[in-house]
């Protein structure tokens, strides 16, 4: 079975933050870093919880699940 895998906006904003930062030190690594995450958060979308909600999540209104 398959999932979609949606961003959110914040989500999104913050990977072009830290893609960005991390681009103004060391560009081919901001590449790579970004070229794994995408690969990781499209794993997703066949294996959901493969990366479960941290324990502290419920610390933060923005949790979902």
């Amino acid at each position: 079975m398959s999932y979609q895998v949606e961003y959110t906006l914040n989500g999104q904003t913050e990977i072009e933050e830290a893609w960005l930062w991390i681009k103004d030190r060391a560009e081919l690594a901001a590449e790579k870093w970004r070229e794994e995450l995408i690969g990781k958060i499209d794993a997703l979308s066949v294996n959901p919880h493969r990366h479960p909600l941290a324990p502290e999540s419920a610390n933060f209104p923005e949790k979902s699940g």
